[in-house]
């Protein structure tokens, strides 16, 4: 008796309509490449993709899927992305001229998204030029300008990106809402711990005495960074109003 032995490989292979072969793999690859969405990213500020700037660093604001992991020039600013999917993050730029940054999102159940944009940073001559002589730069506090003036400079600085980048928001003009904690008055200054509603903390100097207010109350303030105390964000108030 002769017996033949066959020795058959069967592979991953599956014909298509048309007779063409693939594998089994490929196939699935690309029907899931098809299904799955990617993830979103919306650039806010840098509206247009591109800006001008006087200063080393720009705010950037970005719109994700809550929960989405980004990647900013390889710096991870996940942390930041709040609850809602706003991300607002300081980015550095190293060197005057065009500053390309590179947006990397990836959203749970999602494909990854890339973009970039482009921020130019002025050189420090023609940053000089453009603001006038004698005048200060967009917020950067000018005992001379009216409270209005004074007002239209503040920004809502988020406490995690006071904390993270206190470099970045030295002597900037901030808005800032909380109870007054631990008031007392010395040399004249009221001094004070402000309660955000995060529980965090800033600690407050207001030049003169801060009446009515008393401990308790919400108030709502305007006032430059000024470093740290016992490591909390120090602000010197300028002006505070009833929330």
């Amino acid at each position: 008796m002769i017996i033949v032995i066959f020795s058959v490989q069967i592979g991953k292979m599956i014909a298509a309509s048309a007779g063409r072969k693939a594998t089994i793999d490929n196939v699935v690859n690309a029907e899931q490449s098809k299904s799955t969405p990617v993830s979103t990213i919306k650039i806010i500020d840098p509206v247009d993709g591109y800006a001008e700037v006087a200063d080393d660093h720009y705010i950037m604001k970005v719109q994700v899927d809550p929960g989405s992991t980004v990647l900013i020039n390889s710096n991870d600013f996940s942390d930041l992305v709040s609850a809602d999917g706003m991300l607002e993050a300081s980015v550095n730029l190293p060197s005057e001229g065009v500053n390309d940054i590179y947006i990397t999102v990836s959203a749970p159940n999602r494909s990854l998204v890339r973009q970039s944009v482009s921020i130019k940073r002025l050189p420090t001559n023609v940053a000089d030029i453009a603001s006038g002589t004698g005048e200060q730069t967009n917020n950067t506090p000018d005992q001379s300008q009216s409270e209005d003036e004074y007002i239209r400079k503040a920004w809502d600085i988020p406490y995690d990106q006071l904390i993270k980048y206190p470099r970045v928001y030295q002597n900037k003009i901030g808005l800032f809402l909380g109870q007054i904690e631990g008031l007392s008055i010395q040399n004249g200054i009221s001094i004070f711990y402000l309660k955000l509603s995060s529980s965090d903390k800033l600690y407050i100097e207001y030049q003169g005495m801060l009446s009515p207010w008393k401990d308790g109350d919400n108030i709502k303030l305007y006032g430059e960074v000024d470093g740290t105390y016992d490591t909390l964000p120090r602000v010197k108030a300028r002006y505070v109003y009833d929330q």
